[in-house]
């Protein structure tokens, strides 16, 4: 990184048509990431950890790969129980790799991505990761069927969580006719 700091940063602070950015959903024991370079979405994919330790190694993996100029996470759900509470010990992992690796790193609140995809009718997850795959044609077939309150949220939906936490810290989507 050009100035040699770690800090959360703002969305004003950031070129997004420049910009690497690399984008997590951090979940208990697995994360979903997206790598964007401007509005070209690059790379996805899921990657399990078995403790905090290991999630702060494995995104020092892909910060050595992407090199990323921030990297953007969802803030966790307060914690309840223990599956919060094991993702709430890997963000604050993951951010002492970021400040260590001198990242730019932002850190986005619930209400934040709620609000943003509010604003393109988008409530339900299916609905969110439906209206992305129309932006992102590369995500279509991806698309997880709408859920049933008593079935296990599917694999890919981490990825598209942190797609969408991308395009809120942007604060638009990209044109769905922009050539990527």
């Amino acid at each position: 990184m050009a100035d040699g700091t770690s800090r959360p940063i703002e969305t004003k602070e950031v070129d997004h048509k420049r910009e690497r950015t690399l984008s997590l959903e951090v979940r208990s024991h697995r994360f979903g990431f997206a790598f964007f370079e401007g509005w070209n979405l690059l790379d996805w994919g899921v990657r399990r950890y078995p403790d905090c330790g290991v999630a702060a190694a494995k995104l020092g993996s892909l910060v050595t790969l992407y090199s990323p100029s921030v990297v953007v996470i969802r803030q966790v759900r307060r914690v309840r129980g223990k599956e919060q509470s094991s993702a709430a010990k890997a963000i604050h992992e993951i951010r002492r790799e970021l400040v260590r690796s001198k990242i730019k790193y932002a850190i986005l609140k619930r209400p934040r991505i709620q609000d943003f995809f509010a604003g393109y009718d988008c409530r339900t997850k299916h609905e969110i990761a439906s209206r992305l795959a129309g932006h992102f044609p590369t995500l279509k077939s991806m698309v997880p069927r709408p859920r049933r309150p008593w079935t296990p949220e599917p694999h890919a939906t981490v990825i598209f969580d942190a797609v969408g936490t991308n395009a809120a810290f942007v604060g638009k989507l990209p044109d769905p006719n922009f050539a990527l």
